[in-house]
């Protein structure tokens, strides 16, 4: 993890997710009364995504992430058996 003061790279996308770091660091800078303009050329994102990130921060209270969902399972956990004792039986089956 970097410390608070270090340099953040430039050479991030903008309109890109934060990293945790450059979320503290964004909502370190609002809390100290910079403008989100400020934080946005700081940081290399638009200034969008510093609104957002606050707003986030103030709905949930926190700075992670949320966690992904994923896409949904295909097969259920039965069919997948099912298939496997087909698979045992006839290993050779073409389709």
């Amino acid at each position: 993890m970097t410390s608070l003061g270090a340099q953040i790279s430039s050479n991030r996308m903008r309109g890109c997710e934060l990293s945790f770091e450059q979320r503290v660091f964004a909502l370190a800078k609002y809390e100290a009364g910079c403008s989100t303009a400020e934080i946005a050329n700081d940081l290399n994102c638009t200034q969008r995504c510093i609104q957002k990130t606050i707003r986030r921060y103030k709905d949930r209270n926190r700075v992670t992430s949320l966690p992904r969902l994923g896409s949904k399972k295909i097969l259920s956990s039965r069919d997948r058996r099912l298939l496997s004792r087909i698979v045992k039986k006839n290993p050779f089956i073409e389709y």
